[in-house]
């Protein structure tokens, strides 16, 4: 118990250095105050506070130490790692997204490129459909005017058949 009082009472460095300074002001007032002659009382007060304040010093040094135990630098080199694993997944999704930019203005250049060629070649094909359509036409009329020749010349052969057919008849049964 008594050393988490002086564990909590020395994590304050300003602390530290008070009771310091307090213990050299006790020694300076020991020292002037009490008319003692003899050398032996001043040294072994002497030796006290010197103990006390390695003691003090000993103790501070050991919980600044212990600030940073171990478990933090490895959360601390934990964090890092993933840091720089979090940093190399964003430098691959940064290729990776030039890479796609790149695709899809190519795509980009390619419909423009089949858009203009679409404008070039719509009058062309325009007028190529209405040749087209008048070339159809005409056939149609060549088919049509066709179709009533083929009729006249079957009505007239086929008159010219029966005539031909009856004079046969005629000249067999006479």
């Amino acid at each position: 118990m008594l050393h988490a009082f002086y564990v909590d009472l020395l994590k304050d460095r300003v602390m530290a250095w008070t009771i310091l300074i307090l213990l050299a002001a006790l020694y300076v007032l020991i020292c002037l105050l009490l008319p003692i002659w003899s050398e032996l009382v001043p040294g072994i007060t002497s030796l006290l506070i010197l103990l006390a304040t390695e003691i003090l010093v000993y103790l501070l040094h050991r919980d600044l130490a212990q600030e940073q135990p171990a478990a933090d630098s490895e959360e601390y080199t934990s964090m890092i790692a993933n840091i720089d694993d979090v940093g190399q997944k964003l430098s691959d999704l940064a290729a990776f997204l030039k890479r796609e930019r790149g695709k899809v203005e190519e795509a980009e250049a390619t419909v423009m490129r089949l858009r203009s060629e679409q404008s070039e070649l719509e009058p062309m094909v325009t007028a190529q459909r209405e040749l087209v359509d008048a070339i159809l036409a005409v056939h149609t009329k060549r088919i049509a005017s066709r179709a009533w020749k083929e009729y006249v010349l079957t009505f007239i052969t086929g008159v010219v058949t029966s005539l031909l057919a009856g004079a046969l008849f005629e000249s067999f049964w006479r």
